[in-house]
């Protein structure tokens, strides 16, 4: 955990500590009257489980994660949850003050802390499956960024490509660039740092026009493609 986290977290508990205390101020401190003791206290114990559950999730969101990106994509789950403390905050002060004067029925407590619960669990939740899925989007797009170009490269080889005589090479081995699995892995890092060498030497040869050349590198290239899909599969 380093500085910047170490910090937030605990800059955190003490925000959560003094909203913790001065709710404990409303509830002791000041001499309400308690027409209903159980109504009193179940609205400061709901009262408290809000309060520390959004400084464990604002700690989280904020501080738990070490891509800013990934901090941003939490604003929604932060913003929520301000949200449900300022509905916690009202709720809890028009109970005391009813509960002062006349008995609150305990089922009131119950409903109205259960709607402010449950907006509180939806929005956090609809927030974290946002971010999940945006990480899961970014990873796959990252993942596939090298046959994406790939391909592209290669469809633009086939287009420019004057050399009749390889034409149909160059076409067999663009289709099965096509059909190679488009995730990378660990695995392959090393054919692929081969395989755009090989193209790079490939772009020169036709536009060299030299025969020779071009059909070396494409027995190279479809060899080495080989071995990247099967190292595809092996990483699965």
């Amino acid at each position: 955990m380093d500085k910047r986290t170490k910090g937030g977290v605990l800059a955190t508990t003490i925000i959560t500590l003094a909203l913790l205390a001065l709710l404990n101020v409303f509830t002791f401190a000041i001499p309400f009257t308690k027409v209903s003791t159980i109504a009193h206290f179940l609205n400061y114990g709901l009262a408290s489980f809000v309060l520390v559950v959004q400084g464990v999730i604002f700690a989280i969101t904020m501080f738990g994660e070490q891509d800013p990106g990934q901090r941003v994509l939490g604003l929604p789950i932060i913003h929520s949850g301000f949200v449900a403390l300022g509905l916690q905050l009202i709720v809890s002060i028009a109970f005391f003050l009813v509960n002062a004067f006349i008995e609150l029925p305990i089922w009131v407590v119950v409903v109205v802390e259960a709607v402010v619960i449950g907006y509180m669990i939806i929005c956090a939740s609809k927030g974290f499956f946002f971010k999940s899925h945006v990480q899961a989007f970014k990873e796959s797009e990252k993942n596939t960024k090298f046959m994406d170009e790939f391909r592209a490269r290669m469809k633009a080889l086939v287009a420019i490509n004057a050399i009749e005589s390889v034409s149909r090479e160059l076409e067999d081995l663009y289709d099965i660039v096509r059909g190679s699995d488009p995730i990378t892995n660990d695995k392959t890092l090393d054919s692929e740092s081969e395989l755009l060498s090989l193209l790079q030497e490939l772009d020169e040869a036709i536009k060299e026009g030299n025969e020779s050349n071009t059909r070396d590198i494409l027995v190279r290239m479809r060899n080495t493609l080989s071995e990247r899909n099967a190292l595809c599969k092996a990483g699965k």
